[in-house]
């Protein structure tokens, strides 16, 4: 299916395709048209992923490959984590799958230098930088934070705080996106390596140990 954030775009570009085919003809032009709408349902289709039936699994948000697995400070906790960071692969833009089942307590938005905690290890900042937090049922909390280099990163919410994030579920929608960082904590267990290519809502990144639930 077409996520919803290019269902107008997608219209707009098809009826344009068409009109331009009826108007020229079989030419450069109408190839052209054609091929970027093309590209567009590419980029906007939404494939409903098939995530693990794990309770503790922490599930990859976006697709990329595994950059960096380290233990590190959480600047939005306050605390250590283990970080698992994925480099999000082209064309940056797409759906954004919860890693884990909780309640959604807070949203950040704000620059982060790339070698800080949340970020790569060169010279700079983020011009964007999106942090969301989120605590399952006992009590374990996940930070995912989704940056870049380009300003004209966005991400849009289908929930914020107060809501609840279901395991594998979309969270929302993100355009131009370069990282995606998952906090969480430290005596969780890395379940990929660096290097690995991992998928959008299924791959799984990492696992909380066992807590009993919160009363």
């Amino acid at each position: 299916m077409i996520a919803r954030e290019g269902v107008g775009l997608l219209t707009a570009m098809g009826g344009a395709a068409v009109g331009v085919s009826f108007a020229t003809g079989p030419t450069v032009a109408t190839v052209v048209v054609w091929l970027f709408t093309i590209a567009a349902i590419w980029i906007y289709y939404e494939r409903k992923p098939n995530c693990p039936a794990a309770p503790h699994a922490l599930i990859c948000p976006l697709a990329g490959s595994v950059e960096r697995i380290d233990r590190c400070w959480n600047p939005w906790l306050n605390g250590n984590c283990l970080r698992v960071r994925v480099k999000v692969t082209a064309p940056f833009i797409g759906t954004v799958w919860s890693p884990t089942e909780g309640k959604i307590l807070e949203f950040w938005t704000k620059a982060a230098a790339f070698d800080g905690p949340a970020g790569r290890p060169v010279d700079g900042e983020s011009p964007n930088c999106y942090a969301l937090h989120i605590q399952t049922d006992e009590g374990q909390d996940a930070v995912l934070a989704l940056s870049s280099a380009w300003p004209i990163s966005r991400l849009k919410l289908d929930v914020g705080p107060g809501n609840r994030a279901g395991q594998g579920r979309r969270l929302g929608f993100c355009y131009f996106i370069g990282y995606a960082d998952l906090l969480i904590d430290p005596g969780s267990c890395p379940r990929v390596s660096v290097g690995d290519k991992v998928s959008a809502g299924e791959s799984v990144l990492a696992a909380f140990t066992d807590r009993e639930p919160h009363a």
